[in-house]
């Protein structure tokens, strides 16, 4: 997986590039996204991840969250932005569920929608 971040003005934006999303690849995109928030600091991230692969099993996705919950990132508003493919028909389901273990995430296939949540105006978002 192929990770790279950038400090914008409002946000702290990551792009993740792979062939396939696994559970092993998302818990190192949130030791990143932990790593960064330690230096930085940013109320607001944006989170692309940019796979054709299909969905990770549910199991899987409570032991990211699991891992995530211990890393200091609970007080930070996440938009995880999906690219390449759908939505998980859950992803409402992961977003409660992250929700209890104290993560704000959202998740959207849209950019722009994604940064409109995190209050991000419409002339940084053109910028």
């Amino acid at each position: 997986m192929q990770i790279q971040s950038t400090a914008r003005p409002h946000y702290l934006e990551i792009i993740a590039i792979t062939d396939s999303v696994t559970a092993p690849k998302l818990i190192r995109l949130v030791d990143v996204l932990a790593n960064e928030l330690e230096r930085n600091s940013p109320r607001n991230i944006l989170i692309e991840v940019r796979a054709q692969s299909r969905d990770i099993p549910l199991f899987e996705i409570f032991e990211i969250l699991a891992h995530a919950a211990k890393r200091p990132i609970s007080h930070t508003k996440i938009a995880y932005v999906v690219t390449g493919r759908p939505l998980p028909g859950i992803t409402r389901f992961y977003e409660d569920i992250a929700a209890k273990r104290g993560l704000k995430i959202k998740f959207f296939t849209d950019r722009r929608e994604a940064l409109c949540w995190l209050g991000v105006d419409e002339k940084s978002i053109a910028a």
